[in-house]
């Protein structure tokens, strides 16, 4: 894992590309829950070879979503460009609302 400066790296991109539409930063769980983890975790338990490989799987899902643990403590960050509307997984940016350009 990494200590990212996101208010740096947001700062820095705006600054390349005045353009862009960066909407606030999502925690790694709401995320991973959006992009589907609970329909792959099913279709990765119904293909595992043992209990204990379903138990593995479980435990590792269940890491990543955690709160408190790495479901809370890491967050995702998109970058679009100003002809994309969204980013699944990720709060509407409106191109002309300031506070999508704003450090968290």
């Amino acid at each position: 894992s990494v200590d990212v400066d996101f208010g740096a790296l947001r700062r820095a991109a705006l600054e390349a590309a005045p353009e862009l539409r960066i909407p606030p930063l999502v925690e790694q769980r709401h995320f991973l829950g959006a992009m589907g983890i609970e329909t792959r975790v099913n279709a990765l338990l119904r293909r595992a070879s043992s209990v204990d490989q379903q138990r593995e799987i479980l435990a590792s899902a269940q890491r990543l979503i955690d709160s408190p643990g790495m479901g809370s403590a890491y967050k995702a960050l998109a970058m679009l460009h100003a002809d994309i509307a969204d980013a699944p997984g990720f709060p509407p940016a409106d191109a002309t609302d300031d506070t999508s350009r704003r450090e968290q």
